[in-house]
């Protein structure tokens, strides 16, 4: 790797973590019914203006958003799933994160530096968050609602109990009586869908 290369990456690198820092700053956890769809397209408009290789994040968001704009619907029951881009895009990312962790330790002097267990839990990682998305599975049966945890198990709720609902950067973080609360990916089939029936139970509950 030359300078000029080495240069480049490290720039993109530095503006593309600062972006997600600002970023986080300006559009952190807020609630579902604020749009600030504005502000985000400015901030990545001003990365791919600052950045050498663009905007990495909205072009893997582009690919990640492939798929069914409409939830399935099985008899009353409204499916929500990941994303057909999410699920294969993610996949063809595995290759490039292996092949960079390869190079790391063949074509540069890190070779041998990097404990095995970093790499184990990148690894593991991989796995998970692939297993994740493949079995993730959200469905809606009027008040009734089931969707799949960090933990690979689905989680039972009664959206009588909603009582807000707040936009992440990675999705949506739902809150329900007794503490309880579920995560729910932005990379979902009926994505609209969803979010206008989360925001009409909000309203229906009174909060």
């Amino acid at each position: 790797m030359n300078l000029v290369t080495l240069l480049v990456v490290a720039t993109s690198l530095g503006v593309f973590l600062l972006s997600r820092r600002l970023a986080r700053k300006l559009t952190g956890p807020h609630d579902i019914r604020e749009d600030r769809t504005m502000l985000m397209r400015l901030l990545n408009a001003l990365v791919g203006f600052w950045s050498p290789i663009g905007n990495p994040e909205e072009a893997i968001g582009n690919v990640f958003s492939v798929g069914r704009k409409t939830p399935q619907q099985v008899d009353d029951t409204l499916v929500f799933r990941a994303t057909v881009g999410w699920r294969y895009g993610y996949l063809a990312l595995i290759p490039l994160v292996i092949g960079f962790i390869v190079y790391l330790e063949t074509g540069t002097n890190l070779a041998g530096q990097t404990p095995a267990i970093y790499y184990l839990i990148m690894v593991g990682f991989l796995i998970w968050a692939g297993a994740y998305m493949w079995i993730f599975r959200l469905e809606i049966d009027v008040d009734d609602m089931s969707c799949t945890s960090a933990l690979l198990t689905q989680r039972q709720f009664d959206l009588w109990d909603l009582t807000a609902a707040k936009t992440t950067r990675d999705g949506y973080t739902l809150y329900f009586t007794n503490n309880r609360k579920i995560s729910v990916p932005r990379f979902i089939e009926g994505h609209d869908a969803f979010k206008a029936l989360i925001i009409a139970r909000l309203d229906t509950n009174g909060q």
